[in-house]
This record gives C-alpha cells, structure tokens and sequence, in this order.
C-alpha cells in the first residue's frame, strides 16, 4: 500500500470545477460528455504520473489509464461533501477482488465502520503499519507496533482483500525473481511493480 504524496491540484482540475461547478461525482458523466472533454481521463493521468509511479495505490500493481479507475479514499456516498476534494482522489486498479472496487462493494459490507480506522494512504505512511513476509508473499503487521496500530492495519487489509490469493501469489512469483537477482543489485532499477515489497527487501538484505 502506496503512501501518496499529493502535489499541488492541478490548474486543469481547478478551471473544470470553477467552470461547470458539478454537484456531484455522477454529473462529472453528463459535463463531460456534453462538451466533448474527459476530465478523469486528464486527472487519472496526472495522478499516476506525478504522484504514484503508475502504481495502483493500494495493491501497488502496475496500472495505466485505461488498467485504472480514480478512487475515492473516503467513499462518496459516507462523505458526499468530499466527491471532489483533490486530496481524496488517488488511483486505483480495476480488480473487483481487491483495492478501491472491492472496497465499496464487498469491503464495507464486512467492515460496515470501517472509515473510522481506516488507514488513508494520502494522511499516513502505510509502511509504519505493514512489511511482508519474504517467503509467502503477503502483507503482514510490523513488530512491535501499538495495539490501535494493529487493530488498524489488520482492519486496512480486510477492507481492501490485500491478502487476496492471487494477489499474494503474484507478489510470491515478483519476490522469486526478486531473489535471483539479489547478486546484481543494479537489476533491482527494473523491478517496477510492488514497490513497498522491492524497498522492503532490498532493507532486508542490505541491497
């Protein structure tokens, strides 16, 4: 899971809502579709470029706009008055199994509260919460972390299915190519997807 460092909102992003002043995400549809523009295609696009490394921001899998939705951290429908706040906005893959779809569907269904402790990757350092096991593949707590920690990051997982099977085996498969290079260093530049787990490793093993 990404920590996102959002930069300024961009002018584009500004001069669309001053202009066509939406009330809502839905009408975003209607703007666009009425003045010939795609704005979320323009925004998904300079989010994945300047802020997440065309990672997705909570399974860190590699994504481009057409692979990508824009995600709201806090959902629209609990925080209607933040559909459109910049600093909600990140970006997300299209899985249905895990990350930003699975949250608003079968996330919030299991954790009906789980916005209150929630981790919002734009706020906090995700990497405080989580590091992997090396072996297995999966997103797991860090020792010696506060209880409220755990309970948090334990509650991030299950919302967003960050340990989903194929998930898991994917990070498994990148962490075995991973460790065939770990003699040749200078590879690990090439090594794009799953960044947290690269950085983690190369931790691990003083790369």
């Amino acid at each position: 899971m990404l920590n996102i460092i959002k930069k300024e909102e961009p002018n584009f992003f500004q001069e669309f809502k001053n202009k066509y002043s939406p009330r809502n995400w839905g009408e975003y549809q209607n703007i666009q579709k009425e003045n010939n523009i795609n704005i979320k295609e323009e925004l998904k696009k300079y989010m994945l470029l300047n802020e997440q490394n065309f990672s997705c921001c909570y399974c860190e899998k590699t994504i481009n706009k057409n692979t990508s939705h824009i995600e709201h951290i806090k959902s629209k429908s609990k925080f209607p008055k933040e559909f459109q706040d910049y600093t909600n906005l990140v970006v997300s893959c299209m899985s249905n199994t895990s990350c930003g779809h699975y949250k608003d569907e079968k996330g919030k269904t299991k954790y009906p509260n789980y916005y209150n402790k929630f981790i919002n990757p734009v706020i906090e350092n995700p990497e405080c919460y989580f590091c992997y096991d090396l072996k297995t593949g999966e997103l797991i707590l860090k020792d010696g972390i506060k209880k409220e920690m755990k309970e948090k990051g334990k509650l991030t997982i299950g919302v967003l299915n960050l340990n989903e099977k194929s998930l898991v085996s994917a990070r498994k498969k990148y962490l075995f190519n991973l460790m065939n290079c770990i003699e040749q260093p200078e590879t690990f530049e090439f090594f794009t997807e799953f960044p947290t787990m690269v950085k983690f490793l190369k931790d691990e093993f003083n790369v």
